[in-house]
Parts: C-alpha cells; structure tokens; sequence
C-alpha cells in the first residue's frame, strides 16, 4: 500500500491594513479577511493592522477585536500618521523575516470576497514570474455593501508610454467578459 502523498504547505499571507480614522468601515473589513476560505489564521493568514494615530474610535474597535481574537491579529498603533508608505514597507520587511509567502495590502474601505485570497495565490503561484497581483474591485455603497449593477472601480493598473496609470475597466458595468 502506498502511503498518502504529503500535500505541500499553504502559502502564508499577511494581510496588512492601514487606517487612520476608519470607524465605519474598518470591522466589516476586518471579518471579510477572517471570513477567507482555503487558510487557517495564524498558521497560513495573518492579519497585521497599523493605526495612524486616528482620532474617531478606530483605536477602540482594534483593542476590542484583539481582546475578544486574542493572538489573530498585530496591531501596530503609530504616535504620528506615517501615511500610507512607510507603514506599508514595514509590513514587507516583517513579512520577510517570518518568511511569508505573499503580502495582501487592503485599504480599511473594502471588503473581500471569501475566495478573494484563495484565487490571488493561486494566480500569483502560476505566475511565478510576476511580481504583483490585484484583484477584481467592484463599487459599493457607503456601508460597504455590493451596488447593483455591479460597477467596475479597477481590473488593475496599466501605464501608458508617458507614466500616467488609470484603472482598467473603471465606472463600467461587470459583465462576464471582464472576468
């Protein structure tokens, strides 16, 4: 009898965000990540999210999602806001040292689809070649919730000759050949 073939280790993926004065979106954005299909959090998912010094009640809501998922979640609460960059690469070098796979960087104003991470890595894993990834972004409304019809915000980036970039497929309708 053959023994049962090893499956290959997941991936790991840190998901960072950044907020800074996010109270009505940020707990909705933070279930989409732990709602991700295809990873266990804190084995092969890690969520890391860095306040820049908000002054609404985003500090509340994080202190109380890390007392009630003790161990889920990093938080990272910034003296001064240090924009959008730095937070970022900090998060890329810490990603580096614990040797993750894949770093996932979502802004506190979206929410995920549940198979949002599952398909990214299984993109960027046959696509070794290719540095960065996005997926699908549809429009919402204010409470973070699909609009209908679904409307197109970005199907990614692309640069014209001089530089500029504009979102692929902005402000149109989703329709199947956009998938």
């Amino acid at each position: 009898m053959t023994p049962p073939r090893k499956q290959p280790p997941s991936p790991a993926v840190l998901v960072h965000i950044i907020s800074w004065n996010s109270e009505d979106t940020l707990s909705k954005c933070i279930d989409s990540v732990l709602s991700q299909t295809g990873f266990t959090l804190g084995s092969e998912l890690f969520l890391e999210i860095t306040d820049n010094n908000s002054n609404d009640s985003s500090k509340n809501i994080l202190e109380t999602f890390e007392q009630n998922h003790k161990g889920i979640v990093s938080l990272i609460f910034n003296k001064t806001n240090e924009g959008f960059c730095r937070p970022n690469n900090l998060a890329f070098a810490r990603a580096h040292k614990k040797n993750i796979d894949f770093v996932f960087i979502l802004n506190p104003d979206t929410c995920l689809h549940k198979n949002c991470l599952k398909e990214l890595v299984k993109t960027a894993q046959a696509h070794p070649n290719v540095g960065a990834f996005t997926p699908l972004i549809l429009r919402g409304d204010e409470n973070l919730d699909p609009i209908e019809p679904q409307i197109v915000d970005s199907a990614g980036i692309y640069f014209t000759p001089s530089l500029r970039h504009f979102d692929r497929s902005a402000g149109q309708e989703l329709t199947s050949n956009l998938l």
